[in-house]
């Protein structure tokens, strides 16, 4: 830098506005400079901050919406939503012919479980998920669900584990799907009036896992049947669309678990001593339930 040579020289300072001066010193000159900020208050533009990508609205922080679809492609037994369930954090499933799940080492009935609001009681009458069965959840039928762990609001209840909150869709038009296999099958039905103030939803599923249990060591005769029916009317009572609805919600299940166990032949021991043990049994193993549920909303 040489005599004479124009300088600019910059202040800056967090919350104050930026000044800047012009100098130009001949040799051996000296110069002191004051400067006097001023405060510059500035009002920021409202900031969302998502954990997520765009479309995907998390409100809450524990709240999980999942896609019913996705049964048709996740590899299980029978497509039970409820395996969808079991590859979220927190949420074990006993095995993969069993509905139910339990949640952060909670007990197999401290679930809730909410449809369009309707609270669903006691959705699968046991507590030690070894009975098998199909869970209440029918994705035929659903347009979304959302799924939340802990932290829900309180509108929820007081169950410990978890709470299930599943959307039924609003029909339009009329539509229907036809689904089978060796293991069972499932039919759905929905439409709408002409004024679209009435709609319906209705589905049966049905499953045989006779064919499943045939492979287990325990030989013997397997009839597990499981059977339910879900149908929901909705009608819109008010002058504005979706404003003022009332809806009936209809489910009937009939779970018939049937097996008379013959024999069971274990191996076991090493390769040099080899042993088997043949177990014989004597009687069966019955269990039988018919739940019929109607809800008002």
């Amino acid at each position: 830098m040489s005599a004479a040579e124009e300088l600019v020289l910059v202040v800056r300072y967090l919350g104050y506005k930026q000044q800047e001066r012009t100098v130009q010193l001949q040799a051996g000159q000296e110069l002191v400079l004051d400067f006097v900020l001023e405060a510059d208050p500035q009002q920021l533009r409202q900031v969302d901050v998502r954990g997520k990508r765009e479309d995907d609205t998390r409100e809450q922080v524990s709240v999980t919406r999942l896609d019913p679809t996705l049964t048709k492609t996740l590899p299980s037994a029978f497509g039970d939503f409820n395996m969808i369930l079991a590859t979220l954090p927190g949420v074990t499933s006993n095995n993969e012919l069993s509905s139910t799940y339990s949640v952060r080492g909670g007990n197999y009935d401290e679930n809730l479980v909410y449809v369009n609001g309707i609270e669903i009681y006691r959705p699968f009458l046991i507590s030690a998920a070894q009975q098998e069965g199909l869970s209440f959840v029918n994705p035929d039928l659903v347009a979304n669900v959302e799924f939340s762990s802990g932290g829900w609001q309180p509108k929820y209840g007081d169950k410990l584990s978890s709470v299930l909150n599943i959307q039924y869709k609003r029909p339009t038009s009329f539509a229907g799907s036809v689904t089978g296999s060796l293991t069972g099958g499932a039919i759905h039905l929905e439409e709408a009036s002409k004024n679209k103030r009435v709609s319906y939803l209705m589905g049966l599923r049905h499953k045989n896992s006779q064919y499943m249990l045939q492979g287990l060591q325990v030989d013997g005769q397997y009839r597990p049947v499981f059977t339910d029916g879900q149908v929901y009317i909705s009608f819109d009572l008010g002058k504005e669309p979706e404003r003022t609805t009332l809806g009936l919600l209809g489910s009937y299940a009939r779970n018939n678990f049937r097996v008379e166990p013959e024999t069971r032949t274990t191996t076991f021991g090493t390769r040099q001593a080899p042993l088997r043990l043949l177990v014989a049994y004597d009687g069966r193993r019955t269990w039988s339930m018919i739940p019929i549920r109607w809800g008002l909303t």
